[in-house]
């Protein structure tokens, strides 16, 4: 009897570690005969292809282009051509974009509907092989060089977070023009009323021309050769500015649209700054 149960102790063990991994063999085997593949692929598949059975994970794969954009210099208060962003999902599963994140959003601006094919939100979902578009501006409030960035987060599980990187350069023009109208909507026989501000950026004197034209809906220059206003010559001492109030009648035989106002400053043939507002002729 005491040598039964020594047995039954030893044999116990070995018989159902036998069981486990015939079952196991079973197992793979009926599943190497169902799906042509092997146990490894039973336990990390989701998807079956056309490979004779085999099952592989769906995987999203983010790429942006480009990740770098110099924007160069720019004026103070000027706004740069829009810098196009191309998302694309180079994966085998849908990507989720879960946000884009903005630094320096005083100085660039980021646009969802802008590009070839306009993302339309900040959490698009992009299908495998397929991409869509933003686009960013830059608009420095300051001079000296200004760095931002667009955090691009998403569930590809190599690359949670992409940045793509951006640079520019605020200046200032030696001197700068600023127009504040008085309204912008101006019926025909009506008055264009403004106010012209002229400022010297620099340490200097300096004497420069002031000149006006006006573009007109149809896309011409009035007047078609020459100035509406100017060239007037101006002399600015250090830090000096001077503002000026200029009205101009609306002819009773103006197109009806919208306009722009353009202001030079500079020498001949050298352009320091242009100042420009629209406003719209109505009956």
């Amino acid at each position: 009897m005491r040598i039964l149960n020594i047995l039954m102790r030893v044999l116990l063990p070995i018989l159902l570690i036998f069981v486990f991994f015939s079952s196991g063999i079973a197992s793979a085997q009926q599943w190497t005969e169902t799906y042509g593949g092997s146990s490894e692929d039973e336990a990390n598949s989701i998807q079956q292809t056309s490979n004779g059975g085999r099952y592989d994970a769906l995987s999203s794969d983010i790429s942006v282009s480009p990740t770098n954009i110099d924007f160069g210099t720019l004026k103070v208060g000027r706004t740069s051509t829009p810098s196009v962003i191309t998302i694309s999902n180079t994966g085998t599963g849908d990507l989720h974009i879960s946000g884009m994140l903005l630094w320096d959003a005083v100085n660039y601006s980021l646009d969802v509907n802008d590009g070839t094919n306009p993302c339309g939100t900040t959490t698009p979902t992009i299908a495998p092989n397929d991409s869509c578009t933003v686009t960013v501006t830059f608009s420095p409030t300051s001079t000296g060089t200004i760095d931002g960035s667009l955090a691009i987060s998403s569930d590809d599980p190599y690359a949670p977070t992409l940045n793509v990187l951006f640079t520019g350069m605020g200046t200032l023009p030696w001197c700068g023009c600023e127009f504040y109208p008085d309204t912008t909507i101006i019926p025909r026989g009506g008055t264009l009323g403004f106010w012209a501000n002229v400022t010297n950026h620099t340490i200097g004197t300096w004497t420069f021309y002031y000149a006006t034209r006006v573009t007109t809906p149809h896309g011409s220059w009035y007047p078609s050769s020459g100035y509406l206003l100017g060239p007037i010559k101006v002399t600015l001492t250090k830090s000096d500015s001077k503002l000026k109030y200029i009205s101009q009648p609306i002819p009773f035989t103006a197109p009806l649209g919208t306009y722009t106002y353009h202001g030079y400053i500079g020498l001949p043939g050298n352009i320091w700054d242009e100042c420009t507002f629209t406003f719209i002729v109505t009956d």
